[in-house]
């Protein structure tokens, strides 16, 4: 099976949050706009740039960032799965956050209006079950700390 790509799964859930949810997308990008987010998801590094009117995904590194949040896909779904809360995949070094507080504050904020957004979006579940797959056919050992 070959891996799926984070930037993609990202851009595409993007692409049908503005397709679906086209008010509350925008209402998420404006929380960051304009800003650049680092994100490394196990060893694949992306960056996302928010616009008043979206977001691009864009693989490789940045030195732009207003936030650099580092993770692995195992922690990603713990939290989903609610086996994990936010707090303490944060506290369990899971999930790295690193920035200015405001600006943490500001993805927090984001982050739960992509997933209030994503969960009224049709085309979501399926984005959510290819990343569960490949998650859990990656998986090493269980609920390991991000290097």
């Amino acid at each position: 099976m070959a891996e799926e790509r984070i930037a993609a799964l990202l851009a595409s859930s993007f692409e049908a949050l503005a397709r679906e949810q086209a008010a509350a997308w925008r209402d998420c990008c404006r929380v960051l706009a304009p800003a650049t987010v680092a994100l490394t998801v196990d060893e694949e590094e992306l960056h996302v740039h928010f616009t008043e009117r979206g977001a691009q995904v864009v693989t490789g590194p940045t030195s732009q960032a207003i936030a650099r949040v580092v993770t692995g896909r195992a922690a990603i779904l713990d939290v989903l799965d609610d086996r994990l809360s936010l707090e303490e995949a944060v506290l369990s070094d899971r999930v790295r956050a690193v920035g200015a507080l405001d600006d943490l504050a500001r993805c927090h904020e984001a982050l739960l209006a992509y997933v209030h957004a994503g969960v009224r979006t049709r085309g979501l579940p399926e984005l959510l079950g290819r990343f569960r797959r490949d998650a859990e056919a990656r998986r090493g050992p269980a609920h390991a700390p991000v290097r």
